[in-house]
């Protein structure tokens, strides 16, 4: 089963969310790529269910709590910031709302961990071929 049908499934998606989060998982593949990214199925679920969890946040008004999240953002490479916000940007624009930086970071925080699994990833077959 694929990471979209898994989602669904599992989060009981309407018609409107399915269409949303094609729309960012296809932005956030497309910009992934574009530095060499690449996602796991695993990783897509997990980012997946993320969004739909915004989404809801922003239809019913709610907001994450305040956090200080500056220290996750120190760790975390621009490119990838970048990526997160042209991911995010679409969503906050269709709601008349200000991006939420926190919300980004926490995106950012996804792409992140695939681009460490990709690089375990690599490692591993590297260090696989020289045994």
């Amino acid at each position: 089963m694929d990471y979209m049908s898994v989602v669904q499934k599992e989060m009981q998606l309407n018609t409107e969310e399915i269409s949303e989060l094609k729309s960012f998982m296809e932005r956030l593949i497309s910009e992934s790529q574009k530095e060499g990214i690449h996602f796991s199925e695993s990783r897509k679920i997990a980012v997946a269910a993320h969004y739909i969890s915004l989404i809801r946040r922003l239809k019913a008004g709610e907001y994450l709590p305040e956090m200080d999240l500056s220290a996750v953002k120190s760790q975390l490479d621009g490119k990838i910031m970048d990526i997160a916000l042209k991911s995010a940007e679409p969503i906050f624009s269709k709601y008349n709302l200000d991006v939420d930086e926190r919300e980004v970071i926490l995106i950012a925080t996804h792409i992140g961990a695939a681009k460490e699994e990709q690089n375990k990833s690599e490692i591993n077959s590297l260090e696989e071929g020289k045994l």
